[in-house]
């Protein structure tokens, strides 16, 4: 039997839940109608790093954390951009037995790239790589300690420094924020926002990300109503016409939108149910 407060208190948690939920719901955008393509076989996306996603310097491979159930040991697939193909991610002996004491990888760990593969750190000094190029890709395992060469950083086409060397965001106040380009401070934004839920309490616009040629602005705005966060909206700036309104994209995404290195498109997680849940690229030359 509960007792009065305890019952009054979870009722009270169950309204606001179900407020929570009914907004969230309404929020929710399919990327399809901004012409975002689903890429085949990305529908088991996890999305649960602030990337998402790793993307190879070239912009050909692209490796994330999947649905798929493979027990104790987590799912990988990497995705290969050219040919459209997922392939699962095996795990080796070592490397699966790493995992299984509790050093797999990190989830703050980068990806580092490589002439034949890519790596990420995990912990107790361990190093996973994974050769991208194999017909059967499988994480490896290398010993603490093992020198190697420098690897290549993540391959998005601007770096989020980029972005934050070119525009800072201003708050109006809690519920509204602008986009401004530095050195222009005085002059109107690039971009508004102000909270479109009526039960918000805050608003954030973060992962600011500036297109190669410097052309276009992706970026996204978040909502949270007291500890609970709405569905984050992703929004594409066309630079080259001040005053335009900014693009809505999808929502909500799962982490950074990220530009391809040669600036022909735009890829970003997009979470929700099975019918909109994956890897979207958007063709939008930066």
């Amino acid at each position: 039997m509960f007792r009065e407060g305890g019952s009054r208190a979870s009722w009270g948690m169950v309204v606001l839940l179900a407020g929570v939920l009914a907004s969230a719901c309404a929020r929710t955008v399919d990327p399809r109608t901004s012409g975002g393509e689903r890429l085949p076989d990305s529908d088991g996306v996890r999305g649960t790093s602030p990337e998402c996603f790793c993307l190879a310097p070239d912009g050909r491979f692209l490796l994330f954390e999947s649905l798929r159930d493979t027990g104790m040991l987590p799912a990988f697939t990497l995705y290969d951009l050219g040919a459209r193909v997922a392939r699962p991610v095996a795990w080796g002996n070592a490397a699966a037995e790493a995992v299984r004491e509790g050093h797999g990888p990190r989830a703050d760990s980068p990806c580092r790239w490589r002439d034949e593969g890519v790596e990420v750190d995990g912990d107790a000094g361990r190093t996973f790589t994974l050769v991208v190029t194999s017909s059967a890709p499988e994480w490896g395992l290398r010993a603490p300690g093992a020198q190697t060469g420098a690897g290549s950083s993540d391959g998005s086409a601007a770096p989020p420094e980029a972005a934050q060397a070119t525009f800072t965001v201003v708050r109006r106040s809690d519920r509204a924020a602008d986009i401004v380009k530095l050195g222009a401070e005085k002059g109107p934004p690039a971009a508004q926002h102000a909270a479109e839920d009526a039960a918000a309490s805050g608003l954030d616009i973060v992962h600011l990300r500036l297109s190669p040629h410097g052309r276009r602005l992706a970026y996204v705005v978040s909502e949270h109503q007291q500890a609970f966060l709405l569905p984050p909206r992703a929004y594409v700036l066309d630079l080259s016409r001040p005053g335009e309104a900014p693009v809505l994209l999808a929502a909500p995404v799962l982490g950074a939108p990220r530009w391809l290195p040669d600036g022909s498109g735009l890829l970003a997680c997009v979470g929700g149910g099975p019918q909109t849940r994956g890897l979207y690229l958007w063709r939008l030359v930066g």
